[in-house]
């Protein structure tokens, strides 16, 4: 449970991040209506999504909101007329919160809030700081959020693994598992092969071997992958891959654990709002343009996890001893086709993370810092 609340505590600071940044506060030092509407924009337009800002709606305001969202199939409307009259100005196409309806975990996430965030869409051409403005200044209003974009932490292309590739050797990794591509994970163990690199030094690395002396992983531990898709059916990842049980066995197309999500066997694309995890290799099209996946999730989700001391491939760092003992990893998809997750989408998919008991996340993404340059600033 507490591993639970501290994912909540986690999505609701993605979504309310506010600091009392000298750059955003107004020059209003007397604390009126401007000052006021200030305080409550809690980041900047910077790479922000175009079209789109998430609002923290009062308590007071809750009832009216969800008595629209009962009333209509696609909310536009929050059913308060000052409200409204601001998102016929804006000309609000959506209207919807950012984590939906929890089923049998609503309760939780009521008492933490989260369900008075709100997701808006409009136009791409709206100027979002006046619309960011505009709406900062309803009563009704307590927090204003771009959705910022949130970016890998590589470059975006697939880089296949060979074999005796120019400039590559293996490392001088000693262990008792029998993973064949174990030696070439010379970040594990790095004993200063200079074959490598003329500047390794023993030492600089993660000293694995000595702690899966202690432990090779522990299949009561989830890890939630929150990237691109994992291949859950990879011959190196398919036993330590989370299932959810009821859904693998549930009727078709339905919500079999009450969770919200449908069909989310090993987990769920976020990023397109389906069960249907992606991970095909990446490619440029003839206009220079990114399309597909790179399988940057399931790279990432091997160094986690891949079945270590089961003969194939690599080791995953938690990946066990080969007796069914590593950690399960869950697929939380928030990057598909080259599109960026943002904000709203990354928060969706921690939160389902932390109801479906992970309790661990894996995240090779972040934003431009763009003012704030050290943690002190942050």
């Amino acid at each position: 449970m507490r591993d639970i609340n501290k994912f909540l505590i986690l999505a609701s600071v993605l979504l309310a991040a506010c600091t009392t940044d000298p750059l955003q506060e107004s020059p209003d030092a007397t604390g009126g209506p401007e000052a006021t509407t200030a305080v409550k924009i809690c980041n900047t337009s910077d790479d922000a999504v175009r079209g789109t800002l998430i609002a923290k709606f009062s308590d007071e305001a809750i009832p009216a909101l969800e008595q629209a969202a009962a009333k209509y199939a696609a909310m536009t409307r929050s059913g308060i007329e000052t409200v409204d009259e601001v998102l016929d100005q804006l000309r609000v196409t959506s209207l919807k919160r950012v984590f939906s309806d929890a089923g049998e975990h609503e309760a939780r996430t009521r008492a933490a809030g989260l369900h008075r965030w709100y997701v808006l869409h409009f136009d791409e051409d709206q100027n979002l700081d006046e619309a960011a403005e505009r709406l900062a200044g309803m009563a009704e209003i307590s927090t204003i959020q771009f959705s910022i974009k949130r970016q890998m932490a590589f470059d975006g292309k697939a880089y296949p693994f060979r074999e005796g590739a120019p400039g590559k050797t293996r490392s001088l990794i000693r262990s008792e598992f029998n993973d064949p591509n174990l030696f070439w994970q010379w970040h594990y163990i790095n004993n200063a092969d200079q074959a490598i690199a003329t500047t390794s030094q023993a030492g600089v690395d993660i000293n694995v071997a000595e702690a899966w002396k202690l432990t090779g992983g522990d299949p009561r531990v989830i890890v939630a992958i929150v990237d691109e898709g994992v291949k859950y059916t990879h011959p190196d990842l398919a036993d330590n891959m989370w299932v959810n049980k009821d859904e693998l066995n549930g009727a078709a197309n339905s919500d079999n654990d009450g969770n919200g999500y449908k069909n989310d066997v090993h987990g769920y694309n976020f990023a397109t709002n389906s069960s249907d995890l992606t991970w095909s290799v990446s490619h440029y099209d003839n206009k220079g343009k990114y399309d597909g996946d790179s399988g940057h999730g399931t790279h990432v989700a091997g160094t986690v996890a891949a079945v270590s001391n089961n003969g194939v491939g690599v080791s995953g760092i938690a990946g066990g001893t080969g007796r069914n003992d590593g950690v399960k990893l869950m697929s939380c998809q928030i990057f598909s086709g080259g599109e960026g997750g943002s904000a709203a989408v990354s928060a969706e998919a921690i939160k389902y993370a932390a109801d479906n008991g992970a309790s661990i996340l894996q995240c090779s993404w972040g934003y431009p810092a763009g003012a704030v340059t050290t943690d002190n600033a942050y």
